[in-house]
């Protein structure tokens, strides 16, 4: 018997059989739909928390000045660095000299203090941040009106801010049209200063519901201006936030700013500038996520396992059945090796048509699960290739006993069987 004969005798048993050949194959298409789905929305998770990750610049090279061989890696960020090791607006411009056009900007934040707004008769509070234009352009607001302040304001010390919404809200009836060019009076403990709003900004808006976003009242003002501002008005910068100008090139400016680093801070005995190496605990986390979306997968294809036991016991109960017609096909000449073919690719079409339709039922659920994050992800061609070829596994090994009990029947007990 060839293959062609071994399936159509197999499609013929199975539409002989409709309603059992349906329930058999729910076991297998559940546990392939199973599966793909959990693959999908695996592969979807990752493909959103990269793009947020890349939104919020966490895949920027990040510069921090820290003591030299403290013994700890992680006591930098709790360190009092002198004003003397801090990185210098001068030390910024080498540096962007040095690494050239190869980025989108050097975000610079002097720290963050809580301040008093005031505007005729409102007064509130809000975050007043001491920033340069990259920072500000790197946090990838959308302007509702007006622009971000420029090196041209800094370097001329101009006292100019950039509000959040919830300032317009506050202060300008949410028109952000009608705040351009008014003043704001910022009070931080007793430093007072008017800032001439230049541009305002809208609500950050994020595609995936597994990033909360932040919403409080900001004002961002040139680095400048702490020094008018603030009690205590920082010298330079502790830390660095550069962005290449694509994804790929991340890791040569890390290089590049590593070389720079170690100039930079050579004659320093006490600090250097550390590039922190973000995007491996990127990779590690979309590692760890790949592992948890297989060891689930690995979980649903138990269901798969029963399925295929459900298959080997509808198939002895087919080989029962049609005892009589094994005994007939014997009797006329058909071999063992016949037999027992004739029902093992009656098994493997079983499982191989239910893990097509579980294909089709699990990239339909992970395709609407990974739209409802905000991305549209396809099943991985892998998981549809292993899923298949698992399924075609199951129905060879459940259904090769029964195939076997088949072939090894005595022709004339099969004849007299009723």
């Amino acid at each position: 018997m060839d293959a062609r004969d071994a399936i159509g005798l197999a499609a013929t048993s199975l539409r002989a059989n409709k309603l059992r050949s349906v329930l058999t194959l729910l076991g297998v298409i559940i546990g392939i739909a199973a599966v793909v789905a959990i693959m999908s929305l695996g592969k979807g998770m990752q493909q959103q928390l990269q793009s947020d990750f890349e939104q919020f610049g966490l895949n920027d090279v990040n510069v921090q000045v820290k003591a030299r061989d403290t013994g700890d890696e992680n006591t930098w960020y709790y360190e009092d660095i002198p004003d003397s090791a801090l990185i210098t607006p001068d030390m910024v411009d080498q540096l962007r000299g040095y690494i050239g056009g190869q980025i989108q900007g050097i975000a610079l934040d002097a720290g963050r203090e809580t301040g008093k707004l005031t505007r005729g008769l409102n007064e509130g509070r809000a975050g007043v941040e001491f920033v340069n234009a990259d920072y500000v352009e790197m946090q990838r607001h959308t302007m509702t009106a007006g622009r971000i302040f420029n090196e041209d304001d800094i370097s001329a010390d101009r006292a100019v801010a950039v509000i959040s919404p919830e300032v317009v809200d506050t202060y300008f009836n949410g028109d952000p049209a009608s705040a351009i060019g008014a003043n704001l009076d910022i009070d931080i403990d007793g430093r007072f200063g008017s800032f001439q709003v230049v541009g305002t900004y809208g609500r950050a808006e994020t595609s995936s519901p597994l990033v909360m976003m932040p919403e409080d009242a900001v004002v961002y003002v040139p680095y400048t201006a702490q020094a008018r501002l603030s009690a205590n008005p920082v010298q330079g910068f502790r830390g660095l936030q550069i962005r290449a100008l694509t994804p790929e090139g991340t890791a040569e400016v890390a290089q590049d700013v590593a070389t720079w680093s170690s100039q930079a801070y050579l004659d320093d005995p006490d600090y250097e500038a550390q590039v922190l190496d973000t995007k491996s605990e990127i990779d590690q986390v979309n590692q760890t996520m790949g592992m948890i979306s297989l060891v689930i997968s690995a979980i649903g294809g138990i269901s798969l396992l029963v399925g295929g036991i459900g298959v080997m016991n509808i198939m002895l109960v087919s080989v029962t059945e049609r005892t009589r017609e094994i005994g007939v096909r014997m009797a006329l000449g058909a071999t063992r090796r016949a037999v027992r073919t004739q029902f093992v690719t009656e098994a493997m079409m079983i499982c191989l048509l239910g893990g097509a339709l579980g294909v089709l039922l699990g990239a339909g659920v992970g395709m609407a699960g990974t739209a409802a994050m905000g991305v549209t992800v396809l099943p991985p061609v892998t998981a549809i290739v292993v899923a298949l070829l698992f399924s075609l596994a199951i129905g060879l090994f459940f259904g090769w006993y029964p195939a076997n009990r088949a072939a090894k029947m005595n022709p004339i007990e099969a004849l007299r069987y009723e």
